[in-house]
């Protein structure tokens, strides 16, 4: 049956499956703490202004919707294969096919370090100091991000603004997954013309 837990088995192999999945409350809760304590270490250790660290960090959160939406597109949907030996289907398509599973709507802690870690030496390189701030913000955005795919997938849609949320994933999800890349905004959908 498609969809139920019982047939979702990605690896053969008995410990990468067991791997593969993880609670997505955990890794939200240790994202928030890395970058809350990223922010408390290092605006003891700078120079750089209060407003300036927090225009930064919103640069960040901001530019996480971006990746978000560009990685949800032209990565997770360049190959659309069902072949579970595949790599786009491991690392995404699996989550179609099985779209109620909560122990695969987050990357696991330590893959997901690993990512986080080249990531901040990618954005010293373009920023330099600036980055401590910078790289929070994009981490919170990845923890919202995390924390609005989860409620979306395993709880009823709430009564306010936040519905049309639900609504799009629910459209990119059952009726076309060329629409609704965006998870945690429809702005970059609405820029792209792939709004629902």
């Amino acid at each position: 049956m498609k969809g139920s837990e019982t047939d979702n088995r990605v690896f053969e192999n008995n410990f990468l499956e067991r791997f593969s999945k993880t609670n997505a409350y955990f890794i939200i809760i240790a994202y928030i703490i890395i970058s809350v304590g990223l922010l408390v270490y290092f605006s003891f250790k700078t120079d750089i202004s209060i407003p300036f660290q927090i225009t930064l960090f919103f640069s960040g959160l901001i530019f996480f919707s971006f990746i978000e939406y560009i990685v949800h597109r032209y990565l997770f949907h360049s190959n659309k294969s069902s072949d579970k030996r595949n790599f786009s289907y491991r690392l995404h398509h699996i989550h179609h096919d099985h779209p109620r599973d909560k122990k695969r709507l987050a990357l696991p802690l330590p893959i997901g370090l690993v990512l986080a870690s080249v990531l901040y030496f990618l954005f010293w390189l373009l920023l330099g100091n600036y980055t401590p701030f910078f790289f929070p913000g994009f981490i919170i955005g990845y923890a919202l991000y995390l924390l609005i795919h989860y409620l979306i997938h395993t709880k009823h849609p709430p009564n306010n603004i936040f519905r049309i949320l639900w609504r799009n994933h629910n459209i990119h999800h059952y009726k076309d997954d060329n629409k609704a890349y965006g998870v945690t905004s429809p702005f970059w959908d609405l820029i792209f013309k792939t709004t629902p």
